[in-house]
């Protein structure tokens, strides 16, 4: 799931950014807690390794883990595999709920965008802080 094989006799100040963030997220899920917090756990990991990721987060949270997750504009392809999300703009709440609402939500706030637009990318959102939420009860 990390993809760290190719470093197992490697130290750990000599892997790269991404593997290093990869080994973090490994830390994390050997200790199999019921509650996971990540804060940017796709930062420096390419598309696929974050995609890699996501998904075996996600997975683990269809088993029945809370997942938190920290993040500045997500990929969309990323954003659909949560199923709740907090939107942040400078310390306050602009949306919390079902990710499936967000659009609704903000286009009765006034805010309109092309659907081919990444949902959380366009320019009056650069300063909003993103923490999707998996989880099922």
């Amino acid at each position: 799931m990390v993809n760290l094989l190719k470093c197992s006799n490697t130290m750990v100040y000599s892997l790269s950014g991404g593997e290093r963030k990869r080994l973090t997220i490994a830390v994390e899920l050997v200790t199999n807690p019921p509650i996971m917090f990540f804060d940017e756990p796709t930062s420096g990991l390419d598309s696929v390794a974050s995609l890699q990721i996501i998904t075996h987060l996600r997975s683990l949270a269809q088993d029945g883990r809370i997942i938190y997750c920290v993040m500045h504009q997500p990929g969309s392809k990323l954003l659909q595999l949560f199923d709740d999300i907090l939107v942040m703009a400078d310390g306050k709440v602009l949306y919390c709920g079902a990710l499936t609402n967000m659009v609704n939500y903000f286009e009765k706030e006034g805010f309109h965008y092309p659907d081919f637009y990444n949902q959380l990318t366009l320019s009056w959102k650069s300063q909003i802080e993103i923490i999707p939420v998996i989880y099922h009860l």
